[in-house]
């Protein structure tokens, strides 16, 4: 790609796009370097998709049974004392299950929140199936997709 004069930093591109986009946009790179095009152009979507659009079911957080369902399948039972997976299901709950929710970790006085939401999102991926949680990039947030 540099032969082309482009520098892509996938981590700069992961942390601002979807890996929706990110495969729509390097499928597009690649379609240009395949015509042979001296300057490649990638078109950008003002807002990306998201990649729940158009899927109408919901995970469904179960607080009294500590389970996370989709559909009418159980995809993950929580231990009691994971605190902090159960707060960001419970947001995700609250929230409707948006697309993205606020780090609703407590602050920590270690200042290690950063941390925190990683090792959260790593216990509650870990095993997991039919959907993923991911940082959204800025630490602040949480974002969720099928897979």
């Amino acid at each position: 790609m540099s032969s082309c004069g482009h520098e892509l930093r996938f981590a700069e591109l992961e942390a601002l796009f979807d890996p929706f986009v990110m495969r729509y946009l390097f499928d597009k790179l690649n379609e240009d370097l395949q015509k042979g095009l001296s300057q490649v152009t990638m078109p950008v979507p003002s807002v990306p998709p998201s990649p729940n659009a158009g899927n109408k079911k919901t995970p469904r957080w179960d607080a009294q049974r500590h389970q996370l369902w989709v559909d009418n399948m159980v995809v993950k039972s929580i231990r009691p004392i994971a605190s902090n997976v159960f707060a960001v299901l419970e947001a995700f709950e609250k929230g409707r299950w948006a697309d993205r929710i606020a780090n609703p970790l407590p602050q920590s006085p270690a200042g290690n929140d950063w941390t925190r939401l990683h090792d959260t999102i790593r216990s509650l991926n870990d095993s997991l199936i039919r959907i993923a949680f991911h940082a959204d990039g800025t630490g602040n947030g949480i974002t969720w997709n099928w897979v």
